[in-house]
């Protein structure tokens, strides 16, 4: 059976203190990770990375679908406060 990839979403506390919200995107598969990030105000991908057309969209729904977890995410990490990686199958 095929291994499924796991998204990663994150921020970076440095980030968070200059750039508007957004989330980074790590796909991980075997031992090749892919990555992009993306502005959650109106789901522009900023960086692409090597994700393709396909991973990107799906992400985007994903993004979507949680985005007020996300953007609550990014408050707590801008105010210093420790929070955990989201990983999505």
């Amino acid at each position: 059976m095929p291994k499924l990839a796991t998204y990663r979403f994150f921020t970076f506390f440095f980030d968070a203190l200059y750039e508007p919200p957004h989330v980074h995107i790590v796909k991980e598969k075997s031992k090749r990770q892919k990555s992009a990030k993306v502005w959650l105000h109106d789901l522009q991908v900023v960086q692409r990375g090597t994700l393709t057309d396909i991973e990107i969209h799906k992400i985007l729904q994903i993004i979507k679908e949680n985005r007020e977890l996300f953007m609550n995410q990014f408050i707590k990490v801008s105010q210093g406060k420790k929070v955990k990686t989201i990983r999505i199958k």
